[in-house]
């Protein structure tokens, strides 16, 4: 119900910031961005579980008038694949699922903010499946470099990928 902030454990410079959820019912979603000052921060990523709703159309729009970037991610992919599997074991066809959750979320941002979104299907228990590597790739990228080189320091490392991603960049860096 209140913003968190959370300081990296190693690097004292990074800081996550975890914001309730617009819409909740403290927080009305008109009052939500002068409520957290959006200005304050660099990027945003909107996490939303199960479905995509109106407040998340808002909420990027809104963003996207601040000039911010922000990365959709849809989490929890791994019990939609799951509960799917089982409602329909005959004709379940995982690719095909997870590729209509991705055009859900895709095409309803395009029409809110008229451009291409970043949407990331991710699963916290299963982060080597879906697209978490390509989270954290994506976020490395679009990074400035005097913050790339702390963003992969302070990536811990849960996938190849990311160990991948470190290794390169700590092999490059100029010392």
């Amino acid at each position: 119900m209140v913003a968190n902030s959370y300081c990296h454990p190693k690097y004292k410079s990074v800081t996550f910031w975890d914001l309730p959820g617009i819409g909740s019912p403290n927080f009305k979603a008109s009052e939500y961005l002068n409520e957290f000052n959006f200005q304050h921060y660099d990027f945003f990523v909107i996490m939303a579980s199960e479905r995509f709703k109106e407040n998340h159309i808002m909420l990027a729009e809104s963003i996207h008038s601040l000039n911010k970037k922000f990365y959709f991610v849809r989490s929890k992919v791994d019990r939609d694949v799951y509960e799917s599997q089982s409602r329909r074991p005959k004709h379940f066809n995982e690719k095909n699922m997870l590729l209509s959750i991705r055009e859900i979320c895709v095409n309803s941002l395009k029409r809110a903010v008229s451009l291409d979104p970043y949407v990331f299907l991710v699963s916290s228990f299963q982060p080597q499946d879906f697209d978490f590597s390509l989270l954290l790739k994506t976020f490395e990228e679009q990074l400035p470099s005097h913050k790339r080189y702390v963003y992969l320091r302070a990536l811990p490392n849960i996938s190849s990928e990311a160990i991948c991603m470190k290794v390169q960049a700590l092999t490059t860096a100029v010392p």
